[in-house]
């Protein structure tokens, strides 16, 4: 029986979901019009601390990886000097990508689909520059596998970057898809839902260095690991 609700509430946490696209594409990102205006501009720049994070000589080919991106990830794809190529991956593509067809919308990137959790399985271990999930893996069956395949993705010495409210979980009440929460106690990244504390940072460590910063916008959490040079 607890099976089936929760299927039922992720039944319907997918429409919820789908219908708050449906409604943001067709009014142009209305009341976010910024938003929609850089998600849908092939020529936007990728965001400075982006490259922050990025070893890329003037001339390379610099690979990232979006994780939850939606129907259109929030990445520029400019850097003067280099090309970008960016990767956007998301369990619900094959929706958002009839949204998009349906608004008449040409993304710069297209989404493809793909669950978190099995990301390895989908795209070339060892591949991309960065990894990055922004304000998605509240959403995630299992947060932490999530990141781990992330950490595979990425070649050794490269970041994967979190960016997510902290408390998305709470916020929402737990509806629809919004299943977890990030924080940092004493500095460790720390993953929550009423009922089960999962310590991150130690299931994470023996791949990464992690770091818990301070996120340019008060209320969320920025966690950057870079991993090992070892196999993650």
């Amino acid at each position: 029986m607890c099976e089936q609700r929760a299927a039922t509430s992720r039944e319907e946490g997918l429409d919820e979901e789908l219908g708050f696209w449906h409604r943001w594409l067709r009014d142009r990102g209305d009341p976010w019009s910024w938003d929609y205006d850089r998600r849908t501009n092939p020529r936007a720049p990728l965001q400075t601390d982006y490259r922050e994070l990025i070893r890329a000589h003037p001339g390379a080919r610099v690979r990232i990886l979006d994780v939850g991106s939606g129907p259109l990830t929030t990445l520029g794809t400019r850097w003067p000097g280099r090309r970008v190529s960016i990767t956007a991956v998301d369990p619900l593509a094959d929706h958002y990508n009839e949204l998009l067809d349906e608004a008449g919308i040409t993304p710069p990137v297209r989404t493809i689909k793909g669950d978190a959790e099995r990301l390895a399985e989908l795209l070339p271990h060892d591949s991309f520059d960065l990894a990055c999930a922004t304000n998605s893996l509240d959403h995630a069956y299992d947060p932490i596998r999530a990141i781990r395949q992330m950490l595979q993705l990425v070649k050794p010495g490269r970041h994967v970057l979190l960016d997510h409210r902290a408390a998305e979980g709470e916020l929402m009440g737990y509806t629809a898809l919004h299943q977890w929460n990030f924080r940092a106690e004493d500095g460790r990244f720390v993953v929550w839902r009423p009922g089960l504390r999962v310590d991150a940072h130690a299931l994470l460590e023996p791949h990464a260095e992690i770091s818990v910063r301070a996120h340019p916008d008060e209320g969320w959490l920025r966690v950057v690991l870079r991993r090992s040079q070892r196999s993650a």
